[in-house]
């Protein structure tokens, strides 16, 4: 599997609405919004990532610090962006027979969405519909949760109990105490330098 991530959040004198949303996921394809009209940009980008899939690819869409504690931009989001990206790549994967190609949106709110704005967006209960979210509240993680995830890497299998606790105390103390987005940052930066040795 190949893991592509475009970590989108707001970048000062940017707007918080769906053009900041997608000037940023632009940039990792070098497509311009001052060149097309916002429906035209929304397109093109849909069409290159689209386009940029391949047997085994994996694509994370990593949206975080944006306001979506406002109606308008999760319902942009969800039911015109999200939709229309499924469907199109949907299409794409068929049309070119592709295998194993995986597509996930991550909101990342550093406080709780209202129950009003979210719950029209949600999967219903026990089913999974691709063109809706799935609530995943997160809490903070203890030193203990760290260290047990750690246990279960296979880089630290043969490593003795005293490495681990000083790696888990550093992503703890690294992450403002386990805050649930810093610690999966340190995890990925940490798979990451382990994949680069």
């Amino acid at each position: 599997m190949e893991i592509h991530s475009y970590r989108i959040g707001p970048q000062t004198g940017m707007h918080n609405d769906e053009r900041g949303i997608l000037r940023r996921l632009g940039e990792y394809f070098s497509i311009q919004f001052e060149d097309y009209e916002l429906n035209e940009y929304e397109n093109t980008i849909i069409n290159r990532i689209c386009e940029s899939t391949h047997h085994g690819k994996v694509i994370i869409i990593e949206l975080s610090e944006w306001d979506f504690d406002e109606q308008p931009l999760l319902t942009w989001f969800i039911q015109q962006f999200w939709r229309r990206m499924v469907d199109e790549l949907a299409n794409s994967i068929a049309k070119r027979e592709l295998l194993q190609v995986y597509l996930f949106a991550v909101i990342m709110s550093g406080s709780r969405i209202p129950t009003d704005i979210l719950t029209p967006h949600l999967c219903p209960d026990g089913a999974f519909v691709s063109h809706r979210i799935i609530n995943l509240p997160l809490e903070y993680w203890s030193l203990d949760d760290i260290r047990i995830w750690l246990a279960g890497d296979p880089s630290l299998q043969r490593e003795q109990g005293c490495v681990i606790d000083r790696i888990a105390k550093t992503i703890y103390k690294a992450s403002e105490k386990g805050k649930p987005v810093a610690v999966a940052n340190k995890l990925l930066e940490r798979y990451w330098e382990g994949k680069r040795r």
